[in-house]
């Protein structure tokens, strides 16, 4: 059983993964994972989202909406890469997380955020609550550590 829970969590992150392989989000397809009353918990930095608020998003729709916020910033840089790195999943808690390596360019300028995503899964494995924490680290050495 464990070792199933564990499958189908990696399943859940890397179906998210999957479905925002160049920068920007395949929303639709992303939101396949999230159960109707979904929370989003959101400690951003401005650069990544445009706010830089902490935020809880509550549901499905709220989510996408968040989304479609998130792509329409992205889509004002020249590129997004976005490298995911150093997954952790909890089969008995139903967690798993990863971090995203995230590279925005825009006119030559690069900047580089680091962001930590913590998913939370019901008996369905559909995500019930999702923890996500940003940080800036543009000309910071602390990428070369993760």
């Amino acid at each position: 059983m464990e070792n199933e829970s564990r499958e189908h969590i990696q399943a859940v992150l890397k179906h998210y993964q999957d479905c925002q392989l160049n920068g920007i989000k395949d929303i639709d397809r992303q939101m396949e994972i999230y159960s109707e009353e979904s929370q989003f918990i959101l400690f951003p930095v401005a650069g990544v989202v445009g706010i830089s608020d902490p935020r809880i998003i509550n549901g499905k729709h709220a989510i996408y909406q968040l989304f479609e916020q998130y792509n329409s910033l992205a889509r004002t840089f020249d590129s997004v890469n976005i490298l995911n790195k150093h997954q952790m999943i909890d089969p008995e808690a139903l967690k798993g997380s990863f971090v995203m390596e995230i590279t925005m360019t825009q006119a030559g300028n690069s900047h580089n955020y680091f962001n930590y995503l913590q998913m939370q899964l019901n008996r369905d494995m559909q995500v019930i609550t999702s923890f996500n924490w940003q940080a800036d680290v543009t000309g910071s050495h602390v990428l070369q550590f993760l």
